[in-house]
């Protein structure tokens, strides 16, 4: 997920199509990206929160009103200038995400292993 969304979200940013992002505040949006997504993936994970039981139908009828909350929201939010640095702070909150799951659960088991 974490690959197919970073060009989605990137390109428009990098063309210039949206605006343009500074260095400082897109330091500062993937900072505040991976110190989220690091306590939310931490959140989840220590929880144990586990959607596998939930219908498949019902599971895509929820994301999808998800999507268009979060969607409605962040319009409401965000004011329009501010869009590619948002963008970018979501790009680090995705990653950030996907490599602490990895380094949880794939890294830090073989680490373990290897050196126990």
């Amino acid at each position: 997920m974490a690959l197919a969304l970073t060009p989605i979200m990137l390109v428009p940013t990098t063309t210039g199509s949206l605006g343009e992002v500074s260095v400082e505040t897109g330091l500062a949006a993937g900072l505040v990206g991976v110190v989220v997504g690091v306590l939310t993936f931490l959140a989840l994970d220590l929880n144990r929160v586990d959607f596998g039981h939930v219908d498949d139908a019902v599971a895509l009828v929820v994301m999808l009103a998800l999507v268009v909350v979060v969607t409605v929201v962040v319009w409401l939010v965000v004011p329009p200038g501010a869009t590619p640095t948002f963008m970018v702070g979501c790009v680090a909150f995705v990653w950030a995400m996907a490599l602490s799951g990895v380094s949880r659960h794939v890294v830090w088991p073989r680490f373990a292993a290897e050196g126990g």
